[in-house]
């Protein structure tokens, strides 16, 4: 038998000792339980922990299935506007998929949570696996495996198309009788969260439509309808076809007052710098002087991370708004002797596998030792759990700062971070 009072063991055996969850996130799961419905809106800030929707909803499906929480949808849809965000949230479901399918032993809570997990399935059933997961994005190949356990818990990672288009009939990839059967699977007993939801308003405005055209059916069924989460660092006030967003989880300035870890995260002060500059092009294409001001200031704050931290990984972002620009730049600074790193446009799965492999730091908050700048476009925006010790970026829009800004010192454990833009 499992408690919500477990969802700490259970967060701890997924992450490691020590690692419990904060208190908005135990707050989302205890909400998702009584109510059997997610909220319409998750708001939390860059680096608190949104991600951990994939390991609520295993857990709250658990306790459904238990008798321990009201019935809730049992398969959740993350969809998010970027193809390397997709496949880290697969590799986070696949993570808590290999420890439920054979868990460590010894650890008690993951048995548990597994044995009810497993429970969902029909007796005679020849797949009982505890937790279903599939990733349906272009240039990958897509396995629809998960259409014959309807009765599963299910975590589905999915691009906008690829989603919003089997939602509506027209899935490419899959034949014209088999549409029916993926659309009725999306829009029934799930659940969708779009991740970095500024990114595609229109799919939450179209979700929020399903969900309220199939709630009878789903009535007569005796299964949820679709459920729409709009989730995001920088919300807009999005509306639903009822009206305004009125049911909102996520950090709180009560919630900080009570969990000085995430405070520590999202209150340490990041220093924003205007830099003005007489040099910046009106077409917004790179010259040779605007060029040298931005390299100018990226050496600035490489010296000032050097001193700041002497030892360990000290990485200076730089973010700018165009493909060819990034490339300049980079080139310059290596003609100044700095090891760089560049990130630009679409990489192929290869790719991407091949630089985690080669220096995982950049991929997570640890760092990278001896990277001295990592050069990008807006590619680093979401979901990249980078720590940066300072940043230059050109100026973009105010939630593409929020969300840069939110790569500088993203767990707070340095005294202060530098963020500067240059612009006329």
């Amino acid at each position: 038998m499992i408690t919500i009072e477990d969802f700490g063991d259970f967060f701890e055996a997924i992450h490691g000792p020590g690692r419990r969850p904060f208190i908005w996130q135990e707050e989302l799961l205890r909400r998702l339980v009584e109510r059997g419905t997610w909220p319409e809106q998750i708001i939390a800030p860059t680096g608190a922990g949104k991600s951990s929707v994939v390991e609520i909803h295993v857990f709250a499906v658990a306790l459904f299935a238990v008798g321990a929480a009201q019935r809730l949808p049992r398969r959740l849809a993350v969809v998010v506007n970027r193809r390397a965000l997709t496949d880290s949230h697969a590799d986070r479901a696949a993570r808590i998929q290999r420890l439920l399918e054979n868990p460590p032993e010894g650890d008690r809570i993951l048995c548990r949570v597994r044995e009810a997990l497993v429970s969902l399935h029909v007796a005679d059933t020849a797949d009982r696996s505890p937790l279903v997961l599939t990733t349906m994005r272009g240039a990958a190949a897509t396995d629809r495996a998960w259409l014959n356990a309807p009765e599963a818990c299910a975590v589905l990672c999915m691009t906008p198309a690829m989603w919003a288009s089997s939602l509506l009939f027209r899935s490419y990839g899959a034949s014209r009788f088999a549409r029916p059967r993926l659309a009725g699977m999306l829009a029934l007993d799930a659940a969708v969260v779009v991740d970095e939801a500024h990114l595609s308003r229109q799919i939450l405005v179209t979700a929020r439509r399903v969900g309220q055209l199939c709630a009878r059916s789903a009535q007569r069924l005796g299964v949820p309808a679709l459920q729409t989460v709009e989730m995001t660092a920088t919300p807009s006030g999005t509306a639903t076809p009822s009206g305004e967003v009125t049911d909102v989880v996520g950090v709180t300035r009560d919630s900080l007052v009570l969990d000085p870890q995430l405070a520590s995260r999202v209150q340490t002060a990041k220093s924003a710098c205007y830099v003005g500059t007489t040099a910046w092009p009106k077409n917004g294409k790179m010259t040779p002087k605007y060029r040298d001001e931005v390299v100018a200031q990226v050496l600035a704050a490489v010296e000032d991370a050097r001193e700041f931290v002497p030892d360990g990984p000290r990485t200076v972002g730089c973010v700018l708004n165009r493909v060819d620009s990034a490339v300049q730049v980079v080139k310059a600074l290596r003609e100044k002797g700095l090891n760089c790193r560049l990130w630009v446009g679409r990489m192929r799965p290869w790719d991407l596998e091949d630089l985690r492999r080669k220096e995982p730091g950049l991929f997570d908050s640890s760092g990278e030792p001896g990277v001295d700048v990592l050069v990008a476009t807006q590619t680093i925006e979401v979901g990249v759990d980078l720590d940066l010790v300072h940043m230059v970026t050109e100026l973009a829009s105010g939630s593409a700062l929020a969300q840069r800004a939110g790569r500088v010192n993203r767990l707070g454990l340095r005294d202060r971070g530098q963020f500067e833009s240059p612009r006329v």
